[in-house]
């Protein structure tokens, strides 16, 4: 399995390193310092796993950094290593396309725990956090105006999007040609005034946070 750490401090990459070398066999890790030294990689080099140490970061900076490295990532699956967030920074967090997010804190236990649940393409919380966020009800996000100015199809390919999906992979989801994915993606760019996923999941999630405050 090959594993990509995105962290400054030396101790997270002693850990991170320790546990996937316990957990995981024939791994190989490989450290990056920044979230940019990252997206500077050959744009074939890929990985089955990213952490990304958040644990110093404000609510805010981790969101820009998880977009930004989920928008690079593509297709692989990424892990925040952080401290423990509230309720609306937690939701936040997994929409930008984070698939888990585990606290620096958490045990062995719950660090494999999350590691297999991210490999099986489901998303990981802690249990805690999952049982506030089912007692909260539906976030105010899901009625959200950015919405209600794309058709049913739009919202749909909007989402695969932002998934990081690809216009191929959508169009086999979807089932239609990658021409009509084309089409549909230009005109979700024309309507919200953008020219690039990157730009989409930022407007959508700063929007969501502001509307949730």
């Amino acid at each position: 399995m090959k594993i990509a750490l995105i962290a400054t401090h030396g101790l997270i990459q002693f850990g991170v390193a320790a546990f996937a070398r316990q957990t995981v066999s024939d791994v190989t890790l490989t450290v990056f310092e920044s979230a940019v030294e990252f997206a500077l990689k050959p744009a074939d080099e890929r990985y089955d796993l990213i952490y990304i140490d958040v644990s110093t970061d404000t609510p805010e900076s981790i969101s820009n950094k998880l977009v930004y490295v989920t928008t690079y990532a593509s297709s692989e699956k990424v892990i925040a290593l952080g401290i423990d967030p509230g309720l609306a920074d937690m939701v936040g967090y997994l929409w930008t396309g984070c698939h888990g997010y585990v606290s620096i804190h958490a045990g062995e236990e719950e660090m494999r725990e999350c590691l297999t649940t991210v490999i099986e393409n489901r998303r990981y919380i802690s249990p805690e956090l999952l049982d506030a966020i089912l007692r909260s009800g539906p976030p105010a996000s899901q009625v959200s105006d950015l919405s209600k100015l794309l058709s049913k199809r739009e919202n749909q390919i909007a989402q695969l999007l932002m998934q990081g999906l690809k216009t191929s992979q959508i169009a086999l989801e979807v089932g239609t040609k990658m021409s009509t994915i084309s089409t549909i993606k230009r005109s979700i760019f024309k309507k919200l005034s953008v020219d690039n996923t990157l730009r989409l999941k930022e407007l959508f999630y700063g929007y969501r946070r502001n509307i949730e405050k």
